[in-house]
């Protein structure tokens, strides 16, 4: 019957027929499986009967009394009373049901603590946050599974709870900082108590959230770094200044309060405007993508060439531009200071008074000024492409191909060349040559000469003179030093004897000067290379030995043998015998004495006599060309040469006292 119907309620007597009542509320309950209120209403009184029948199930147990309306009331109520009692129940297990669905399923952390911060339930997510099965964590302390500081600050805020009994928020980090979670804390009541001795919390992963946030507040910060930072920006909208940055102010001269608000074209100048209008139309609407140029009027009157460039962009939801300057206008004063340098180029060019020719770095001609085409004899039009040989000497043509590579190399070389015009005639020149450069490569070669050719031709003469003082000069001398020397054989009279002598002075006199000429024409060519001083003083000495013997002067070497390399040449040997023969000759003494020093990256040679001396203001004049003094002075050049010699070794000599008595010269050179 239970099974064909559905009843609400089951209202059973105790004795019946075939069953009595416990028996039947049994199988009801454990055959039937139902939770269909059953009612146990019977006239038996009995305690142990009442006992049995709440025992195996029954809600109520009525017993009948004398009056029936009165206990069939009570029973109508009763059986109200139960019948709700299951609805609601049912109710109750429905919603627990779908609660406990919700809780299992959620993916956020959702568990209970006590008082203790004990927990007493944990859903599933919060047992695999941990690795736990479910009871594992049940009992255990919020503090056995986080950190120290954490858990303090839990604790606080379950105290909170319990005692305002209002929701708490508590944020963390986990994983090193790399999960942030936001828990809830929620007061619970005590389903057996009624008290409030529980927490709910419900712990939710915000990782994602927190990383949107710290994006878009990165590129807040970016954004407002980049406007405030970045190069002169602006933001119009409606043709106004909304937003300026600090580069603005100092660009414009205005502060930031005068210009938000005021019309962006008022800075501009008037004729300037439509333009600048037409131009910023342009880029908003992407017909236009190069910067373009204008002038700008400061606050303080002052104008100022400026790149605008504009991009559209949303401000307060409606349309505006971002709007960058670049002050350009140092570069507009160089490219008409660059103007004026080209013009005044070209006047210079073409009224140099030097040849110039420029070529392509093969070596064909772009260009020439006026003098190229006065001394070549030839036209603009029969050089231009042609190679810069046809205006070279043959003889020369190796060397401008030696001089061309050097320019290709990235020198800056200079040479002497001949050139040659088209009636064949030559001219000498220096030229240097210059490579132009762009973006590392050499484009072109510009030549810069001048006309030395009478340079030369003087220098041919001097050089003829020369030849002819050393040369013929020297042997006519010779001849007249051996007509002397003949004549001393003869038995002339005391007085012809005299002036005998006074002629063979003058012609010795006069062989020394052609030697020392000779010596200084050998400086301008002298190259400084790695000579030992040993043989050098030695070979000196040598040179003096016939004067000394004869005046029975000693000369005294005492130098070190080791490490005495120097950076000079051959001439130094010149140098010493100089030294030596002033001494010798000039000095009055009777002891000359070589030594050296070492000092840091310098050799000091040391000659020094036990003569007169020289006095202090005869000191700083012995060195200048043609000084002498005295009847048996010689030419003069002499303290020259060896000053000269050594300012071209990097070298210097000076003169002081010697202890010996007389000067003492010391000769400074620079170690090898």
């Amino acid at each position: 019957m239970l099974e064909e119907n559905d009843y609400d309620a089951v209202v059973s007597g105790y004795q019946m027929s075939g069953m009595d009542g416990l028996e039947f509320l049994e199988t009801v309950r454990e055959d039937r499986e139902s939770d269909i209120p059953f009612i146990v209403f019977t006239g038996k009184g009995r305690e142990e009967v009442a006992m049995e029948a709440l025992n195996l199930g029954a809600d109520r147990y009525l017993q009948k009394g004398e009056d029936p309306k009165s206990q069939y009331g009570v029973l109508a109520d009763a059986i109200v009373d139960e019948v709700e009692h299951r609805e609601v129940f049912r109710e109750m297990e429905k919603l627990g049901a779908e609660l406990s669905s919700l809780v299992e399923g959620s993916d956020d952390s959702i568990y209970i603590v006590d008082e203790d911060c004990r927990f007493i339930f944990a859903n599933e997510e919060e047992l695999d946050r941990h690795g736990m099965k479910e009871g594992e964590m049940t009992g255990r302390s919020f503090h056995d599974l986080h950190p120290e500081e954490e858990s303090q600050e839990f604790e606080e805020k379950v105290e909170k709870v319990l005692k305002t009994g209002e929701p708490e928020r508590q944020e963390t980090t986990h994983e090193g900082g790399e999960r942030y979670l936001v828990r809830t804390l929620s007061p619970v009541e005590n389903p057996e108590t009624g008290e409030v001795n529980r927490v709910s919390v419900i712990s939710k992963d915000i990782t994602e959230r927190k990383e949107m946030e710290n994006k878009l507040r990165e590129s807040e910060e970016k954004y407002r770094t980049f406007f405030e930072k970045a190069g002169s920006l602006v933001i119009i909208q409606d043709s106004e200044f909304k937003e300026v940055n600090p580069k603005i102010e100092e660009l414009f001269g205005f502060s930031e309060d005068e210009l938000v608000g005021m019309d962006s074209l008022e800075i501009v100048p008037e004729e300037e405007r439509n333009k600048v209008r037409k131009n910023a139309i342009k880029m908003l609407k992407g017909e236009r993508e190069d910067p373009y140029e204008h002038r700008i009027i400061r606050k303080d009157g002052e104008t100022r060439w400026l790149v605008e460039k504009v991009s559209p962009i949303q401000y307060e939801g409606k349309p505006a531009a971002l709007t960058s300057f670049v002050d350009v206008t140092e570069r507009k004063k160089a490219e008409e200071e660059a103007r004026k340098e080209r013009e005044r180029y070209e006047e210079l060019f073409e009224g140099a008074n030097e040849f110039i020719v420029t070529t392509d770095k093969e070596g064909y001609v772009k260009r020439v000024n006026e003098r190229v085409k006065e001394f070549s004899g030839y036209s603009e039009d029969e050089l231009i492409g042609e190679s810069i040989l046809k205006i070279a000497h043959p003889d020369d043509e190796e060397r401008y191909i030696e001089f061309w590579k050097r320019i290709l190399d990235g020198e800056s070389p200079a040479y002497e060349l001949k050139g040659e015009s088209k009636d064949g005639s030559t001219t000498h020149i220096i030229v240097r040559g210059r490579p132009i450069v762009e973006d590392g490569e050499v484009v072109e070669i510009q030549y810069n000469a001048q006309d030395i050719t009478q340079r030369k031709r003087a220098e041919n003469r001097r050089d003829f003179l020369h030849s002819l003082l050393r040369h013929d000069l020297r042997n006519k001398i010779q001849v007249v030093r051996g007509f002397l020397e003949l004549m001393e054989d003869f038995d002339l009279p005391e007085e012809a004897e005299d002036y005998l002598e006074k002629a063979s002075k003058g012609i010795r006199g006069g062989m020394t000067l052609i030697e020392k000429v000779k010596t200084l024409r050998k400086i301008e060519d002298e190259e400084v290379e790695e000579v030992d001083l040993e043989p050098l003083i030695r070979g000196a000495v040598e040179s003096c030995k016939s004067t000394t013997s004869e005046m029975d002067f000693l000369i005294e070497v005492e130098c070190s043998e080791e490490g005495c390399k120097v950076e000079a040449g051959p001439l130094l040997e010149a140098v010493f015998s100089n030294l030596l023969g002033n001494s010798v000759q000039h000095s009055g003494g009777s002891k000359v004495r070589i030594s050296n020093e070492s000092t840091d990256g310098e050799m000091v040679c040391i000659i020094e006599d036990d003569g007169k001396g020289i006095p202090d203001e005869e000191k700083d004049k012995i060195f200048e060309k043609g000084y002498k003094k005295g009847e048996n002075a010689g030419t003069g050049l002499g303290m020259y040469l060896v000053k000269e010699i050594t300012d071209t070794y990097g070298g210097s000599v000076e003169v002081r006292d010697s202890e010996l008595g007389g000067a003492r010269f010391d000769v400074h050179l620079k170690k090898a």
